[in-house]
């Protein structure tokens, strides 16, 4: 299933592109109500990407995109009258509801993450994992006892989503103080997390999952996970699924945030509120 969900999300945005491009190919000889209606399909979430991949925080949840939503239902609806009423283009109507049908598809469907086979519980001990820090040496979860820690497990560089979150717990950082350490965990390879750390100037732990071992042990893993093509850039298939987790200084799971849409992030004071909630 993931496999073919890889498959979906780059399908997915390529269709988007394609039928912008075209639209606005069309638009430039002329006005043209259906074209412009396939344009408002396509558009808005290609913009919601772009400004995450610019870094911009959004409210991209699923309860949130209603705009997105409603502009693209606007989009086809417009495409679609242009069609039956005005003997416009079947064609721009045509894409305009495809937009639409994958972007629901996109939306029920592959934006879901499936966490049934999580193994972390709050009020229990994290079952005890090891994994590599920035220098490849090993390091183990029992290295973080003695102070509370918050483990986030982020997807990789590929994912915008997860670069800004990494981007706002680094500005939220300098709040927390001394109070707690913060460990990234990624599959992705060492390099790609060496990128990453250089970007922020932040003591956070940067650990190395070399073939989700340390997801696996956790059930956090997304076999399959990256969309298709990625791997073009260096990154494996495997991945796992976004998680925060905040530990007690005698390893106890004092919270955890396991996101049912792989859009939809902790805010940044997550670990600050956890931590004022326990006295800590």
């Amino acid at each position: 299933m993931n496999r073919i969900k890889s498959i979906f999300v780059m399908a997915f945005f390529t269709l988007l592109m394609v039928v912008m491009i075209q639209a606005v190919s069309h638009l430039a000889t002329g006005l043209s109500l259906g074209w412009l209606g396939a344009l408002l399909a396509s558009t808005p979430m290609l913009l919601v990407l772009g400004l995450v991949m610019l870094g911009r925080k959004l409210p991209v949840d699923q309860s949130r995109l209603t705009v997105v939503a409603l502009a693209m239902a606007s989009g086809g609806l417009l495409a679609a009258f242009d069609w039956f009423f005005r003997a416009g283009s079947p064609v721009a109507a045509g894409t305009a509801g495809l937009c639409l049908a994958t972007y629901a598809i996109y939306q029920s469907w592959y934006s879901r993450l499936d966490r049934s086979a999580t193994r972390i519980e709050k009020g229990q001990p994290l079952p005890e994992f090891s994994a590599l820090n920035l220098d490849e040496k090993p390091v183990y979860s029992r290295d973080l006892l003695g102070k509370p820690a918050l483990l986030m497990f982020y997807r990789g560089n590929w994912c915008p989503f997860c670069v800004v979150q990494v981007k706002e717990l680094a500005a939220a950082y300098r709040k927390l103080g001394d109070r707690a350490r913060i460990v990234l965990i990624s599959p992705q390879p060492a390099r790609k997390t060496r990128e990453l750390a250089a970007r922020f100037d932040v003591p956070f732990d940067f650990w190395l999952d070399p073939g989700n071992q340390v997801a696996t042990v956790l059930g956090i893993n997304q076999d399959q996970g990256l969309p298709a093509g990625m791997q073009a850039l260096g990154y494996d298939s495997d991945t796992v699924l976004p998680t925060c987790i905040v530990l007690a200084a005698d390893g106890t799971v004092l919270d955890v945030d396991e996101t049912q849409n792989y859009r939809d992030r902790p805010e940044p004071d997550f670990l600050a509120r956890v931590l004022e909630q326990h006295g800590l």
